[in-house]
């Protein structure tokens, strides 16, 4: 039975009183929990590419919420009541809280009623865990799939989970000259979309039904995520694996809401500096083509005092004609087409430089340009003033968040590599330059940074 907590009246769902509701849910020990959110301040106001009405919590508003059980579902219309009542049955230890991707909830109860989610169960989570390294969807439809043998027209993806997970979590150096992120991408569906803009209408009853499914589903696939999985003849049931990863869905929670603070100034001036270095850099390349390579420079005309560099140094195309003319152009496997080609990325070139020069490299350090190897070496430091100055100049600035002035970054949880991916910025590619991490700011307290070197999950072999 599904009963409707509100203004509007519907036959199919009989209404009831947040007391009786609340007396409900206190004498359950598990209980399924949902939300849908909407648009909280008129178009125009901010980059909605980076801070999505209906995703991000400060620039949402929960205009529904769904608890409840398989025999009793309670559909809650949040303009019109103030669900800060449900605070206590949220926070309670004995209380099981089932969900799909429950972070999400997570985020937006800690900014709207200042709620912890304590104790629960993420049906996507335990489905990372139980799934670990095999490639396919863990979205709520995905694993109705699955287990429930649903398929329906509509999609029912989670409105914010990443269309695809990008495993390359943690950069070198070298990696982050061939790295550009793209803001995060998320799956759209036609009644979830309905929601954000719903404004002050009324719920329709498929609105209703959707947000009911929201919770039967994932009640349904816990029961059977519970028991483990068959790998081969033996039973997988990883219960600390569950027990720890869904905890840590909530402490990622409360640290994407609460953000960094940061020194919008201070980057800028650094941005600044770093293009003021690129544009040095850029002259210097271009200065040496067009002294010892005519074929990569104009010809001097009636509008020109000396011949111009042809060459666009951000053109790995470009680059790779002119180092192939040199006739010291490296080769790798191409990650695109699987084939061997030529190429200029960073760590393919890098390996053509002696040690002195790679030395040279990471200590930000400019020579003349005498050969070949010193052109690398230029080459290889114009990428990396040209990164300073475009990912990690100004334009990085459209992360400040337009209501708190922090940095809120995404965490994906338990990829299949077990570590953690971030994104919309992605924090483990900042930079490991004294000048970027000081406009990272605390209040009175000391970052920390600790890492385990090279840990990744191995399977301990029985060889006896």
């Amino acid at each position: 039975m599904t009963y409707f907590i509100g203004n509007t009246l519907f036959e199919e769902y009989p209404s009831c009183s947040i007391e009786e509701c609340l007396a409900y849910l206190k004498s359950q020990s598990i209980i399924g929990v949902d939300i849908e959110t909407g648009r909280k301040y008129p178009k125009g106001m901010y980059n909605e590419f980076i801070y999505r009405p209906g995703l991000d919590p400060y620039v949402s508003r929960i205009v529904m919420v769904q608890v409840g059980t398989l025999e009793k579902r309670f559909v809650i219309d949040a303009r019109v009541v103030d669900c800060s009542f449900l605070k206590e049955i949220f926070e309670d230890e004995k209380i099981l809280k089932v969900g799909h991707n429950l972070k999400f909830e997570g985020k937006h109860f800690l900014v709207n009623y200042k709620s912890l989610l304590v104790n629960v169960w993420d049906t996507m989570i335990a489905e990372k865990v139980l799934y670990n390294g095999i490639t396919f969807s863990y979205s709520l439809k995905g694993l109705m799939d699955r287990y429930l043998g649903i398929k329906s027209v509509e999609d029912t993806d989670l409105f914010s989970e990443p269309v695809s997970e990008d495993d390359e979590v943690e950069l070198d150096e070298l990696s982050l000259l061939d790295y550009k992120e793209e803001p995060i991408q998320y799956v759209d569906k036609s009644i979830r979309l309905g929601f954000v803009e719903i404004g002050d209408s009324p719920f329709t009853k498929a609105q209703i039904e959707y947000g009911v499914n929201d919770i039967v589903a994932p009640l349904q696939i816990y029961e059977i995520q519970r028991q483990g999985r068959l790998v081969g003849e033996e039973l997988y049931k990883p219960e600390i694996g569950f027990k720890l990863e869904n905890k840590f869905t909530q402490v990622l929670a409360h640290l994407e809401v609460t953000g960094m603070g940061f020194d919008s100034l201070q980057w800028k001036n650094l941005a600044l500096q770093n293009k003021e270095v690129y544009i040095r850099r850029l002259e210097k390349l271009n200065n040496y083509v067009e002294s010892t390579c005519p074929r990569f420079a104009s010809k001097v005309d009636l509008f020109t005092s000396k011949p111009t560099c042809t060459i666009q140094w951000s053109s790995s195309k470009q680059v790779i004609e002119y180092f192939r003319y040199l006739e010291f152009c490296p080769k790798e496997k191409s990650k695109q087409t699987k084939r061997i080609e030529w190429t200029v990325r960073a760590k393919a070139l890098f390996n053509l430089l002696s040690t002195e020069n790679r030395d040279r490299f990471y200590a930000n350090q400019e020579t003349e340009i005498v050969d070949n190897e010193s052109l690398i070496l230029n080459y290889l430091l114009l990428k990396k003033a040209e990164q300073a100055y475009t990912t990690f100049g100004e334009d990085w600035l459209k992360y400040v968040h337009p209501i708190t002035y922090r940095v809120h970054s995404s965490y994906n949880q338990y990829m299949n590599t077990s570590r953690m991916s971030s994104t919309n910025p992605n924090l483990q590619n900042i930079p490991s330059g004294k000048e970027y991490r000081e406009c990272f700011k605390t209040k009175d307290k000391i970052w920390v940074n600790c890492d385990f070197a090279s840990q990744e999950l191995t399977k301990k072999i029985n060889r006896e």
